[in-house]
């Protein structure tokens, strides 16, 4: 695998591109970072996903991190591409810093047995009776979400490190259907390494749903 930093070259994005980029478009990063991997033709019409991605709220351009199977190839020329191989060296007890945008969900079943999701911001914000502001929401529903996966994942939290924040709610037209909806929510802190394997599978897979709008990049570095 490889992970990557790439960033939009100013000299190749259109104006309409990177007006969209500016308004929050979620589709657009999706469409242009494909363009890395696949031509859109022929047998790479039915290519699965082969990366996940994370913007970066702090750059001054539009740029991303990028975790893929194969080492990004920019034969369109919209970005500028560093890239490294991803060889992660975990072991049980390690300490690492996280940071994670991820779509927080939970399932469950209808009366008629169909699937359902639920945001967990929402969801908790509909049935707690206290009076938590919504940082605090935010905060409690994202540790709940993440603590309950963590042991799945390959670590545990150290809960005094652990903060969320940036709950958005994203809307995207989809032709003439139904548009796509999703909620993002920012997640840092520090985390114990249990299980080194489950561990790299998250890391090399994500976490949650929503990953082809930039959410479930685990990035983690040394604490």
């Amino acid at each position: 695998m490889f992970f990557s930093r790439v960033k939009l070259d100013s000299d190749r994005v259109s104006a309409a591109q990177l007006g969209r980029l500016v308004k929050g478009d979620q589709y657009l990063p999706h469409q242009l970072l494909w363009g890395l991997f696949s031509t859109g033709e022929g047998a790479d019409r039915d290519k699965i996903r082969p990366f996940i991605y994370r913007a970066m709220d702090n750059a001054t351009w539009p740029t991303f991190y990028l975790l893929s199977d194969d080492k990004p190839d920019d034969a369109q020329g919209y970005f500028q591409v560093d890239s490294k191989p991803f060889k992660p060296a975990l072991r049980p007890g390690m300490r690492l810093h996280f940071d994670l945008r991820a779509n927080p969900v939970k399932r469950s079943r209808t009366a008629d047995g169909r699937q359902q999701r639920h945001d967990v911001v929402m969801d908790l914000k509909h049935k707690q009776s206290g009076d938590l502001d919504a940082r605090e929401l935010e905060h409690q529903a994202a540790f709940n979400w993440l603590g309950a996966r963590a042991e799945g994942l390959g670590f545990r939290l150290i809960d005094k490190t652990f903060n969320a924040d940036s709950y958005r709610q994203h809307r995207i037209p989809r032709g003439g259907g139904k548009p796509i909806r999703f909620s993002s929510l920012d997640m840092r802190g520090m985390l114990e390494v249990t299980d080194s394997e489950r561990l790299r599978d998250a890391l090399c897979n994500g976490v949650g749903p929503s990953k082809s709008f930039g959410c479930g990049l685990l990035l983690v570095r040394p604490a």
